[in-house]
């Protein structure tokens, strides 16, 4: 993973990674207090982070777009969402192409999402996975060829 990290920089962007928290199964007061968890972790490792709106499968959640500046810095955001026992994170590299990164499955399971686009809401609530940022909506779309 590290190679493909590496491979997929570009000038004057950093790769990002959207994670969250919180569970399905956990209950709100629960889903806050781990999100107040992850938010202290990603502090006292001075990652430089947003607070977002997650949008994954129809379910709302505090989600966290987090810079990553190297392959190091990167393994600790994924070990930081395997401990808080998420079942993905959204790695967006600096060309701006999503994959989800598939935890449970360390490395095996990438799925290439296309590009993380900003769309109109009306669009992206037609999605079943977006996220909303300082009232801009993203939601990832395969580039179309034609002929």
């Amino acid at each position: 993973m590290k190679t493909f990290v590496r491979e997929t920089r570009e000038a004057g962007r950093k790769s990002i990674v959207i994670l969250s928290a919180e569970l399905a199964t956990s209950t709100k007061e629960a889903n806050a207090f781990r999100t107040d968890a992850l938010q202290d972790e990603l502090e006292d490792r001075d990652f430089a982070y947003k607070i977002a709106d997650g949008f994954y499968f129809g379910k709302g959640e505090v989600a966290f777009i987090v810079e990553v500046e190297d392959d190091h810095r990167f393994d600790l955001i994924l070990d930081m969402a395997d401990f808080f026992n998420q079942e993905s994170v959204l790695h967006i590299d600096r060309a701006r192409n999503a994959q989800l990164i598939f935890l449970h499955q360390r490395w095996s399971k990438m799925l290439p999402l296309g590009k993380l686009t900003a769309v109109s809401k009306e669009i992206a609530l037609q999605n079943e996975c977006y996220t909303l940022s300082d009232g801009v909506y993203f939601i990832t779309m395969m580039e179309t060829t034609n002929g």
